[in-house]
């Protein structure tokens, strides 16, 4: 762009005519062109302005003279030239040129007249601040980026940007984009200022960015309740995490149970049903923004007996209740099980057997019984019926007061079923199946 400078056009006209003698000279008029309006240009605007001038004794006017009173802002406009009547110029962004002009007949010149040029919408509109940075946290030293390019002027003026950064190191920059390195630990915040050609200006927070030193490893110690028991498990994780850093943590569960629709979560402490037998692996990751870190379990799911408690009775022994004989018949739905596997059965947690298969004797095909010191099994597998009656044995813990759970083992499968005994005499409870 041409460098706007004050200047002074003279354009002399010589003219070949008649001399006339008058009396007395009277000075011309000039007419700048007034106040010039244009309202919607497009940038770059090549333009002119045609003075005129007129002498009232009816002499030609031979000089043209322009004289540059103003440019707003300075950057806005360019004067190419005035040769003659016409001034050339060209409008780089919205703004407002003044000029004067004043002409001569060759002996007077006429008074000053002033034109006044406006560019662009009339009135000014504040800027509009649009900015971001990234990333908003980091490791030290940490580059952030700041950029406010979709900043806009709704007159379409140019824009100077001011950003204020505060914080354990503050700066201050002028700019629409660039890049700062942080090596100090903390919070940073930032402020942009945009101010248009015609003094409007917008303020805006932009954000806050955080500059962190070396990041400590999320930690878990997932606990699964319970960890073993028959189909179908209904299992209860807790993930127990936690951050040094106070990161905000996610969690990534897989059960192991591809079989299942929810072998996932995304929940700390979800609950997970394991519907077919097997040992499961639980993987847990937690991460922060930074690192992930992971953590297994084992579950064990045992396949389940069908089993129901048809008649059961404890007899009493002694008035403390504390030692007596427990009776227990059951049907129950199982095969034949390998001679090393245990067979078991505890009654309120109190155990009435446990023997390997090998160790009873069989009768039939279906038909196998354990008798040891007054304990006496029997397994019909055919029929599907088992009968157990123990000696003596110490029952100082039974609770009635829920029903007792009474579990029947084979190998690595379970049956258990709640019963609620009643008092038949004082020192004797019995169960019968379907009886209230």
């Amino acid at each position: 762009m041409m460098k706007n400078v004050w200047f002074i056009f003279v354009a002399m006209v010589f003219l070949s005519f008649s001399t006339t003698v008058y009396a007395q000279n009277n000075p011309p008029e000039a007419d700048a062109g007034g106040v010039i309006r244009i309202e919607n240009p497009t940038y770059p605007l090549y333009g002119s302005i045609n003075g005129t001038g007129w002498d009232p004794d009816g002499d030609p006017i031979v000089a043209f003279e322009w004289a540059l009173v103003s440019i707003e802002p300075p950057e806005s406009i360019d004067v190419l030239g005035a040769p003659g009547d016409q001034l050339d110029y060209v409008a780089w962004s919205r703004g407002e040129l003044i000029v004067d002009l004043r002409v001569s007949d060759g002996d007077l010149w006429s008074h000053w007249d002033t034109a006044i040029i406006l560019i662009g919408p009339q009135g000014n509109t504040d800027p509009v601040a649009i900015a971001w940075i990234y990333p908003e946290e980091g490791f030290s030293p940490l580059a952030v980026y700041f950029d406010a390019s979709e900043s806009y002027d709704p007159d379409g003026d140019d824009l100077m940007y001011y950003w204020e950064i505060g914080g354990p190191e503050k700066y201050s920059f002028s700019g629409v984009t660039f890049c700062l390195v942080f090596s100090t630990l903390g919070q940073y915040d930032v402020v942009l200022e945009v101010v248009d050609s015609f003094g409007g200006q917008n303020a805006i927070y932009v954000s806050d960015f955080y500059v962190r030193g070396p990041n400590n490893l999320p930690q878990a110690s997932p606990v699964a309740t319970p960890n073993s028991g028959t189909q179908p498990l209904t299992v209860q994780f807790n993930a127990n995490a936690s951050d040094p850093d106070n990161d905000p943590l996610t969690y990534e569960w897989d059960f192991g149970d591809p079989q299942s629709p929810d072998n996932t979560s995304p929940l700390a402490d979800p609950i997970h049903i394991y519907a077919q037998a097997g040992t499961y692996t639980v993987t847990l990751n937690v991460s922060d923004p930074y690192d992930t870190i992971t953590e297994t379990l084992s579950i064990v799911v045992a396949p389940a007996i069908n089993m129901s408690i048809d008649y059961a009775r404890v007899k009493f022994l002694n008035k403390n209740r504390a030692g007596g004989k427990v009776y227990v018949r059951a049907t129950f739905d199982a095969a034949l099980p390998q001679d090393t596997e245990v067979i078991s059965m505890t009654f309120d947690g109190i155990k009435l057997f446990e023997v390997p298969f090998m160790a009873f004797k069989l009768h039939d095909a279906d038909y196998f019984s354990y008798v040891r010191r007054g304990l006496v099994v029997k397994l019909y597998f055919g029929k599907g019926k088992l009968v157990v009656k123990t000696p003596k044995i110490f029952l100082g813990t039974v609770d009635n007061s829920n029903g007792v759970d009474v579990i029947f083992n084979i190998g690595n499968k379970t049956g258990m079923e709640n019963i609620k005994l009643y008092e038949l005499m004082k020192r004797m409870l019995i169960y019968q199946k379907d009886k209230k």
